[in-house]
């Protein structure tokens, strides 16, 4: 059985499991849940090219910024959603 997640006219199947794979961010555990991989730019939210305006944020590449994730749903748990980012900058948010 699978569920079906639409966003921006795009359908992604979430598959179906007895019991959630664990939430200890080991992405070896979730091996067999199929991946959807980001590395373009039409799905950043900030650092689009900005015409004339070279001294702004440019996304330069997938190293420069780019996702993976996976969903699993089970009826128990509900959607278990693993994340794996890569960025060659890491800015914690300031503590306030």
């Amino acid at each position: 059985t699978q569920y079906e997640y639409d966003a921006m006219d795009v359908v992604i199947g979430v598959p179906t499991f007895k019991h959630a794979p664990p939430l200890n961010a080991d992405p070896t555990a979730w091996q067999d849940i199929p991946v959807i991989d980001i590395q373009n730019e039409q799905f950043l939210v900030s650092g689009m090219p900005v015409q004339g305006v070279p001294w702004a944020p440019q996304w330069r590449g997938p190293d420069d910024l780019s996702l993976k994730y996976r969903l699993a749903w089970t009826p128990d748990e509900g959607l278990a959603v693993l994340v794996e980012v890569t960025d060659d900058q890491f800015r914690p948010a300031r503590s306030e």
